[in-house]
């Protein structure tokens, strides 16, 4: 079991010279009872909790959460993990963070950028991490950058582990009053952030009711998504826009404002598919399904139907280059099949979650869907190099039937029955006890 430290003691006040302090510590282990490579701690002054990121190299960092308790003694406490950061972006090599004193911000960096989440209302902190978080638009690289700490609710500093001349920066959160207090390098102007235009870079993501993740083409205006034929229309579930920017709808009409008050035009297409029809032979794909597999993406003859890893800034995210949805009957089996190099995915099922990150095979990953009606079948990336593809689709259904709700319907009831003071399950002409052991 490996244990680590954390040290607290009561902030002193200091005149002049120094002053001895009583520390105290919380001994603590990760769920896994292995180390963990760690640089960021917070705090947060509303739950009383402590947050711990660890430092990953090629992979998402995973937050963990402590209740702060002084009467701890020597017992090991154990980190509850909350969720990989990023939610669906890989953010890696995290350094360091804080919560702004009001509870209101959590800023966490890297080397290469700081994400921001809002608190909603009384919600706990590990609600708000779950959600995709806001990337600061300028951001002073710092090649040793380590640190950084909240003065209010929105503004914040930045620095680096250097030996010398190592340069603050400040940092004003969009909507934040950049008026007042002391600039602590005044030779380093606050670094604001750049007002965002009004491209299509404005919107980081649009996710649909059905839990489709419509796209912008490059140079477009046009927000496309995809629902099955037949049945309700998807409305628009929740967005991802550039730091200060704002969605407004009327019908199929969007208007994004950006922070300097320019406006973009957009327009929703909401089109229907109608799945493809159940066979019980292998479809290899070869760039002419029609429009039963959706990948904006596109066709490759090497990589067949595509999708691109995913990225720190969601370019490829609101290009609907990072996942491809397939439109299927009902059936009890699917098997996809990758190109030739194997990538890692995630699986959705009509937007929910199905089955953990995974290994998409060349050999295929089998899934028992269990889907008694058409459904929307998403295999989108979960790595940040590669691109991926899908080459073939196979489908089963229990007994060869073409409708699992005829399944359904046909199937011979069970009955319980007493024979001789003993409990009996009768199911096709045959008596099991209730364990399950055949009588005849």
């Amino acid at each position: 079991m490996t244990n680590n430290y954390i040290y607290y003691f009561v902030e002193p006040a200091i005149t002049s010279g120094t002053k001895s302090v009583s520390v105290d510590y919380i001994k603590f282990g990760y769920p896994d009872n292995t180390a963990h490579n760690t640089e960021t701690l917070l705090y947060d002054n509303i739950d009383q909790m402590i947050y711990i990121v660890d430092k990953v190299d090629g992979g998402a960092c995973a937050i963990y959460q402590l209740p702060f308790r002084t009467d701890y003694g020597i017992s090991v406490q154990r980190l509850t993990k909350i969720c990989d950061l990023g939610t669906g972006n890989k953010f890696e090599l995290c350094c360091g963070g804080d919560i702004s004193p009001d509870g209101k911000w959590m800023g966490i960096k890297n080397q290469k950028y700081i994400l921001l989440w809002e608190r909603q209302g009384s919600e706990s902190l590990a609600t708000t991490v779950t959600r995709r978080p806001v990337q600061i638009a300028a951001y002073e690289k710092e090649e040793q950058g380590e640190s950084l700490a909240w003065k209010d609710s929105t503004t914040f500093y930045s620095t680096s582990d250097s030996k010398k001349d190592t340069p603050i920066y400040q940092y004003v959160r969009a909507g934040g009053n950049s008026q007042g207090g002391d600039d602590p390098t005044p030779e380093d102007p606050p670094v604001e952030p750049d007002p965002v235009d009004s491209t299509a870079k404005a919107i980081n993501e649009v996710v649909l009711s059905n839990g489709y993740y419509a796209y912008i083409n490059s140079g477009e205006t046009v927000i496309r998504g995809w629902y099955l034929a037949g049945t309700e229309v998807p409305t628009v579930q929740s967005t991802n826009l550039s730091e200060g920017a704002t969605w407004s709808q009327n019908v199929n009409e969007v208007t994004i404002t950006a922070l300097d008050g320019s406006t973009a035009a957009y327009t929703m297409d909401i089109q229907p598919v109608t799945p493809v029809a159940f066979s019980s032979d292998e479809i290899v794909c070869n760039g002419t399904e029609g429009d039963w597999i959706r990948s904006a993406y596109g066709w490759d003859s090497t990589k067949k139907w595509r999708f691109s890893k995913t990225d720190e800034d969601y370019s490829r995210e609101i290009a609907g280059k990072t996942h491809v949805e397939l439109f299927l009957p009902a059936c009890d089996t699917v098997v996809i099949k990758s190109m030739s190099t194997q990538r890692d995915v995630r699986f959705y099922i009509n937007g929910e979650a199905f089955g953990s990150k995974t290994k998409l095979l060349t050999s295929g990953n089998a899934l028992a869907v269990q889907q008694t009606e058409a459904f929307m079948l998403t295999v989108a990336s979960a790595q940040s190099s590669g691109d991926g593809g899908i080459a073939a689709v196979r489908m089963a259904r229990k007994g060869g039937t073409t409708d699992m709700r005829s399944i359904e319907a046909t199937r011979p009831a069970a009955r319980k029955i007493l024979r001789n003071g003993q409990l009996l399950i009768e199911h096709q002409g045959r008596l099991f006890t209730v364990t399950g052991q055949a009588v005849r």
